[in-house]
């Protein structure tokens, strides 16, 4: 782990914030077996208020081995927001991902690192506002409790994290229902999560892109055992006969699933268990069952 401090610029410009080499003439080196991680800590300003301090994850692989000075720039609005709200992203003009984050979220960090996995920044803020929010409602009886309800709930975070990063390694990081790649793809539960005994394991998972992993989430699309047959509800299909964009999104999609590229196909058991759990969601899928 390098690490070093985030600071003003001294160009002059309130809006950003610098950092750069952790030390000079000592390059960043990649050590067989660990993980590089770079690290930034934001806990002062001479400008603006800190109420929580800040570790900053800039891509350490881009500047492994770099010996002559070298400095990337993270915007002090990212930083105020990770600061207020436990986490906020930013992709510089190079195409860099920085995280920003509280220090306790520093697993979820390195988990996302590891699985090459981007946490949902929005999921992230929300389960560290829930937190907060436990705490206070809680703070007159259990005034200890906040930072051990924080780390279950980051423990999850992680959890969900290696699982994302498991299921898009199956399917080659591509969409399985429509072949999308583009770093646009995301690791979604079969089986959610939330029900009783949702196992973490690829056969419960499936790599989809955003749009279709929203039409799963909100039950208007199905897959069909034992063919793996992809439906859409009814009212869908009605809608794609006279709106060009539905019917270019539901042409789009495969008709049968595809099939990861390594490790074990989708579990039939999984299917079932979810049209089970939502079963007056899936009313329209009976007919076809």
């Amino acid at each position: 782990m390098y690490v070093g401090a985030v600071y003003g610029t001294g160009r002059g410009n309130p809006t950003e914030r610098r950092f750069q080499n952790p030390a000079s003439r000592q390059p960043i080196q990649e050590h067989p077996g660990r993980l590089t991680v770079l690290i930034g800590i934001w806990a002062e300003d001479e400008e603006l208020a800190v109420p929580v301090p800040v570790l900053v994850l800039p891509e350490a692989d881009r500047r492994v081995g770099r010996a002559t000075r070298w400095s990337m720039f993270v915007s002090a609005a990212t930083l105020q927001n990770a600061s207020i709200n436990g986490w906020a992203t930013q992709i510089s003009s190079s195409g860099e991902h920085v995280a920003c984050f509280h220090p306790s979220l520093l697993p979820l960090a390195i988990a996302s690192l590891v699985a090459d996995v981007e946490p949902d920044e929005r999921e992230v803020q929300r389960t560290v506002q829930a937190a907060r929010g436990s705490a206070r409602r809680r703070q007159a009886v259990d005034d200890g409790g906040s930072a051990s309800r924080l780390r279950r709930a980051v423990s999850v975070l992680v959890r969900d994290t290696w699982f994302s990063g498991d299921v898009l390694d199956a399917y080659d990081r591509r969409c399985a229902m429509c072949g999308l790649g583009l770093n646009l793809v995301q690791g979604a539960h079969i089986y959610p999560a939330s029900a009783p005994k949702s196992p973490d394991v690829v056969p419960n998972g499936l790599a989809l892109c955003a749009n279709h992993h929203l039409a799963f989430d909100r039950h208007e699309i199905a897959v069909l055992p034992p063919h793996m047959d992809v439906l859409f509800r009814p009212d869908i299909l009605d809608q794609a006969e006279v709106d060009p964009t539905a019917r270019a999104f539901v042409e789009s999609t495969y008709s049968v699933l595809s099939s990861p590229c390594r490790g074990s196909d989708v579990d039939p058991n999984m299917l079932i268990l979810r049209y089970e759990h939502f079963a007056d969601k899936y009313d329209w899928l009976t007919a076809q069952w």
